[in-house]
């Protein structure tokens, strides 16, 4: 539960599957990661900013296909750079400002968004 927690590089040589990472992000009330009510963990530096500096997925992204009880995704307050089975995400530079979930997967329970700056 480190609230400046920083990662490089994320490789994934396969698909990523039912599976959740939160980098400086804590879910919210729903208990689950990638969605809109996931924050930033209180706490630690106002100066650093919870990043994924890279996230490359060489396969598919999803939750559990035919499932709707259960969601899953990827949060920080920054993702620099994505790429999902070889395709590239468009993000605007910078922490805080993709907050708008890019959802994935035949049920869409998996997403991927970064949450508002902690106050």
């Amino acid at each position: 539960m480190n609230p400046d927690v920083q990662v490089d590089k994320v490789d994934v040589t396969g698909s990523w599957a039912a599976s959740s990472l939160a980098v400086g992000a804590d879910r919210g009330s729903d208990r689950f990661v990638g969605t809109a009510d996931d924050a930033p963990i209180t706490g630690g530096s106002a100066a650093i900013v919870s990043r994924i500096a890279s996230l490359t997925i060489k396969s598919a992204a999803y939750g559990s296909p035919g499932t709707s009880e259960d969601f899953y995704g990827i949060a920080a307050e920054e993702i620099a750079s994505v790429k999902i089975a070889l395709t590239p995400l468009v993000l605007t530079a910078g922490a805080s400002n993709d907050t708008a979930s890019f959802f994935f997967g035949p049920s869409f329970d998996f997403a991927l968004h970064e949450v508002g700056s902690a106050t």
